[in-house]
């Protein structure tokens, strides 16, 4: 694979960084698809992009004032994190970090909110769609833990097949996902860690499945329990995300629907015939093209909803 498109990633968002940590990381345990020039040359475009943001454009790290983020049980506004942690930011800093580590490995918190025990200490609720998302993410986590376990001394004579590597390069990402994401907690910056816990618990569930066939009895009926009921949490947590996708879609097409509302509301003009023909055109292809589906039906579907 070519070092560009990391590169480009690094340069043009924070983000990006990742990529570059997935490169490393893989260098590291052996997955040479990079030489090692395309390494170094990666390594100094990601220290050109830091001297280029802190030296030269002085636009620094994100601070307290810039946006909401959640902490505890609710989503802390920027007035509300500067009288909490103006003085001293680096508390509510790690909070951020260990929370992204933890929304991987657990699903909770989620954008720093811990909404699963909000749940069960204020409403009650203990049976709910996040929770079985938590169930889930817990249960993936153990069994990567145990393929960890099982293959340490490989790891540490620095012995790596294809799956270790995979799975070495899960934990640098999530690190990587963690650390540039201490300013402001969001789901969305621990994309690429949640695409590499897929692969890893794939590699994991594959070793846990393979050694259940030759295991004792009671061995292998304990791994097939573990299957089931992951299998079965995640659908959960996959219908809750098309349910998500669905009501995301609605939201989106009604405010492309009183978009001109929303601009008189704001006090923005629109004149520029390709602003305004730019307008026409995204407001036809949410409202028209794209007609409301028929809303789903049923007690699971309201209880997915309402959690």
């Amino acid at each position: 694979m070519r070092p560009l498109v990391p590169v480009s990633a690094v340069t043009a968002l924070v983000l990006g960084i990742a990529f570059f940590v997935v490169f490393v990381a893989a260098w590291m345990v052996g997955a040479r698809g990079v030489s090692r020039w395309g390494i170094a040359a990666q390594c100094a475009l990601l220290a050109g992009y830091f001297y280029l943001r802190f030296a030269v454009l002085y636009v620094g790290a994100p601070g307290l004032e810039e946006r909401s983020s959640g902490y505890g049980f609710s989503t802390r506004d920027p007035s509300d994190l500067i009288a909490s942690f103006g003085g001293n930011p680096l508390p509510f800093y790690a909070y951020n970090v260990v929370s992204s580590v933890l929304t991987v490995f657990f699903g909770e918190p989620r954008g720093g909110v811990w909404l699963t025990v909000r749940d069960a200490m204020v409403r009650q609720e203990y049976v709910t769609s996040r929770s079985v998302l938590a169930l889930a993410c817990t249960l993936g986590s153990l069994v990567i833990l145990r393929y960890v376990w099982r293959r340490r001394h490989e790891w540490l004579a620095r012995r790596f097949d294809r799956g270790d590597q995979i799975v070495f390069v899960f934990f640098g990402v999530t690190a990587a996902n963690a650390v540039i994401s201490y300013p402001y907690t969001k789901d969305v910056i621990l994309s690429p860690a949640g695409t590499f816990f897929a692969a890893a618990l794939t590699v994991a569930l594959r070793d846990l499945l393979q050694h259940a066939l030759s295991a004792p009895l009671p061995r292998a009926v304990w791994s097939g329990v573990v299957v089931t009921a992951l299998s079965a949490a995640w659908a959960v947590g996959l219908a809750g995300a098309h349910l998500g996708l669905r009501h995301a879609a609605v939201q989106t097409r009604s405010e492309w629907a009183y978009v001109d509302a929303w601009f008189e509301r704001e006090r923005i003009v629109v004149s520029e015939p390709a602003a305004v023909a730019m307008k026409r055109r995204l407001q036809e292809e949410a409202v028209l093209l794209h007609p409301m589906r028929p809303p789903l039906r049923g007690d699971w579907i309201e209880w997915m909803e309402d959690n």
